[in-house]
């Protein structure tokens, strides 16, 4: 017997399918159906005895499949902060791979960050308020 229901949301939508089908061979010459024997061991006053059983009769093998789902957000925004973690996480391994394991490394290094030597060059008062503007010098191309 295989139960597989399709479920949308709650489990009052499911609607279970039931198949069955025969486990043996139903044209068999000696027994069709659930026969078998096994030996069963066991010693009564130190002297050991097997008695052999004789097993058959009906036997049902129950297979519970399907897929179901439900929307939630808490999981979805789970996911996507693990999403946005992981891609900053990956930024940094590749700025340490790069900047630290590449053979052109030392190219990478004078391109990535602009040293700055002359720090009032950076700030120029305006002739307004007093106020002073941020100045960048041109980046190499």
């Amino acid at each position: 017997m295989t139960n597989g229901p399709s479920c949308s949301s709650t489990l009052s939508d499911c609607r279970p399918k039931y198949k069955f089908k025969r486990l043996d061979n139903a044209k068999a010459s000696i027994a069709p159906g659930y026969s078998f024997r096994y030996p069963v061991y066991y010693v009564v006053n130190g002297l050991k005895y097997r008695q052999l059983v004789k097993a058959y009769g009906i036997r049902f093998q129950i297979i519970v499949s399907g897929t179901a789902g439900k929307f939630s957000i808490v999981p979805l925004f789970l996911n996507i902060g693990s999403g946005i973690a992981l891609l900053g996480i990956s930024t940094v391994l590749c700025d340490l791979l790069v900047l630290y394991i590449v053979k052109k490394r030392k190219y990478y290094k004078d391109n990535k960050y602009e040293l700055v030597e002359d720090e009032e060059a950076l700030f120029a008062p305006t002739g307004e308020g007093g106020r002073k503007n941020l100045q960048y010098d041109k980046i190499k191309d």
